[in-house]
């Protein structure tokens, strides 16, 4: 019962942050002209060794999150599969003691406040970061940092706040090419920048459907077996068999640094007009490099304006008492070394001539 109380309390404290506690750099701040000597020794991947918000959490619940350091953003990541649970902007000022680390949420929004959090290194390879959190509701308004590093949760200031504390060790890991390129990228359209880049990347080929589940129905192995998805560019295709030329056409976004990831998703074979298209609020995950969990929302009745939630998790379900009716759709894939069909690069080429472009 206790073990469930405190992993239900750092699944909030990052649903805390993720969900906008955190806020934005004062206007006219440049957080490449502040704390530039401290800023490159942060460089790097750090593994979080414990975390506290006035309770501990456990080992086995932080052991693979990693924070990683590049180009004055922070990226805090759920494990070591580079799953993002949220990244920010940073500016330091190493004149104040101890060293003051101002927070901005990216992608970038207006009429967020300041998170005056703070520092300490110890060392080349040791990190401490204590991160004022406060309710999203709150607004720009101004929060005293804190002056040690103790986790605490004060339900009696106005406005309500918490502090968490991780402590750090570097590691060895390199730094993903995608999180040291994320400095030029833009930070108001997650779908266009290259940690977005590099997950299309990842999801291009052929996937095996290992298992697909509809409701409370699990599809048998031999009604599956055969199914492939494949994913061209920002295109993806459901095929019946390798050989078919039963295919469906979809167009996608993705958002990787939303927790679950997030992919937006058109049906480009259902006949209704473009304006008129759902778009379906799905998730996806990786486990490692060659599996794939992908959560699809499904409602041949759904039009553009339709209100249908996003999935919170990979579970199916089968909403009938709704309107539109709809359904989410499970899939675990697991990626294959077969060639894209050639009915699958006809279909794309005439989608889209560049989505057809890919290496064999």
């Amino acid at each position: 019962m206790a073990f469930q109380v405190v992993k239900t309390l750092i699944i909030g404290v990052c649903a805390v942050v993720i969900s906008g506690y955190v806020p934005a750099l004062a206007s006219g701040a440049d957080p490449a002209k502040a704390g530039t000597e401290d800023g490159k020794k942060l460089e790097g991947v750090w593994q979080i060794k414990s975390l506290n918000n006035g309770q501990q959490m456990p080992d086995m619940l932080v052991k693979k999150m990693r924070v990683i350091i590049s180009n004055n953003k922070l990226h805090w990541l759920n494990d070591v599969q580079n799953n993002t649970a949220m990244s920010f902007e940073f500016q330091l000022d190493t004149k104040q003691s101890p060293p003051h680390m101002d927070l901005q949420r990216l992608p970038k929004k207006d009429n967020e406040f300041i998170s005056p959090s703070i520092y300490k290194l110890t060392g080349d390879d040791s990190l401490t970061i204590a991160l004022v959190v406060t309710p999203p509701s709150t607004g720009a308004v101004k929060v005293d940092p804190p002056t040690q590093f103790v986790g605490y949760r004060d339900e009696n200031s106005k406005p309500l706040r918490s502090a968490v504390v991780m402590n750090l060790v570097r590691t060895k890991e390199e730094i993903p090419q995608a999180y040291m390129d994320e400095a030029s990228a833009p930070t108001t359209d997650s779908s266009s920048s290259p940690l977005a880049a590099a997950d299309v990347k990842k999801l291009g080929g052929v996937w095996v459907v290992d298992a697909m589940e509809f409701g409370d129905i699990s599809f048998p192995e031999d009604q599956i077996k055969k199914m492939r998805l494949v994913f061209l560019n920002d295109l993806f295709f459901r095929v019946a068999d390798p050989k078919s030329t039963r295919i469906t056409t979809h167009e996608f976004k993705i958002d990787p640094k939303a927790s679950p990831k997030q992919i937006d998703v058109k049906n480009l074979s259902f006949h209704v007009k473009p304006e008129e298209q759902f778009t379906s609020p799905s998730i996806y995950k990786f486990d490692g490099d060659d599996k794939l969990t992908l959560a699809l929302v499904v409602s041949p009745e759904a039009r553009a304006d339709a209100k249908i939630p996003r999935p919170s998790e990979f579970k199916s379900a089968r909403v009938q008492n709704e309107r539109p009716q709809y359904s989410v759709l499970v899939f675990k894939l697991t990626r294959s070394t077969e060639p894209v069909p050639r009915s699958v690069l006809d279909e794309a080429k005439k989608m889209k001539p560049q989505s057809a472009t890919i290496k064999q």
